[in-house]
């Protein structure tokens, strides 16, 4: 199980960064592949949606060796989408891969004893963003 937490300032670094991780997990960068479950920035992401995310990670892959969602803007996530995911965090099988996209890691879904791999970008380095904390 992966849960990587991408903090940047810069929407364009974070887009690059789920493109990279999905080529190296899915082997594919196409968030258009059937084992990927993409939310867009902008798009609302309440309860439904963490809903979908839980439901997507109980089928089994179509043809990549796991599956993957992508929350290109989670810092929108209702408190309550909050709550499920990171229940749905706990539960990811070996081989599932969940990105979450933010510029500021001041949300409750991303406290410190979150299960996330978090990659922060500060203002200053546009260059590439880099590891704060694996758990």
């Amino acid at each position: 199980m992966i849960a990587r937490l991408l903090l940047s300032p810069d929407k364009e670094r974070i887009k690059e960064e789920i493109q990279k991780t999905l080529a190296s997990h899915i082997e594919c960068g196409n968030v258009k592949h059937p084992d990927i479950l993409f939310f867009p920035a902008g798009e609302k992401l309440g309860i439904a949606e963490a809903r979908k995310i839980k439901e997507h990670f109980s089928l089994k892959p179509f043809s990549a060796k796991g599956r993957a969602a992508v929350l290109e803007d989670a810092s929108i996530l209702t408190p309550e989408a909050q709550n499920a995911l990171l229940k749905t965090i706990e539960e990811l099988t070996r081989d599932a891969l969940l990105i979450l996209g933010a510029s500021s890691d001041a949300y409750p879904l991303f406290y410190p004893g979150a299960k996330l791999s978090a990659l922060r970008q500060p203002a200053s380095q546009a260059a590439s963003l880099r590891p704060t904390r694996s758990i």
